[in-house]
């Protein structure tokens, strides 16, 4: 819609500047009457346009008002498990890092 109404007031604008052009050092009022109807068409083509522009700009800032800054995407809940640390693994790990330790400390003995 907005781009028709900007279509119509360049095709007003259009005729107008060539009317002008035409209807240079005339004395007769007929060209000059003809020529403010098409001033006054122009005119109004430009209202209309420079309305409908204003509209969107308001909806776009009235869109930018309402849309939220931050979305929840999951709602809230609490763990029923706790996430770290995994207790269990990490004795495994240390039962292992012990063993290791230890067969490192009797090879080194035995090397000495």
């Amino acid at each position: 819609m907005l781009k028709e109404a900007q279509q119509k007031y360049y095709i007003a604008e259009e005729t107008y500047a060539n009317a002008l052009d035409r209807n240079q050092n005339l004395r007769l009022k007929s060209p000059l009457v003809k020529l403010d109807r098409l001033l006054n068409e122009k005119n109004l083509s430009y209202q209309v346009y420079l309305q409908l522009a204003t509209q969107v700009e308001a909806d776009r800032v009235k869109l930018q008002e309402d849309k939220p800054i931050v979305t929840i995407i999951e709602p809230v809940s609490t763990p029923t498990t706790p996430s770290e640390p995994k207790t269990l693994i990490v004795i495994i790990l240390f039962a292992f890092l012990g063993g290791f330790i230890i067969t490192c400390k009797l090879i080194i003995k035995e090397l000495v």
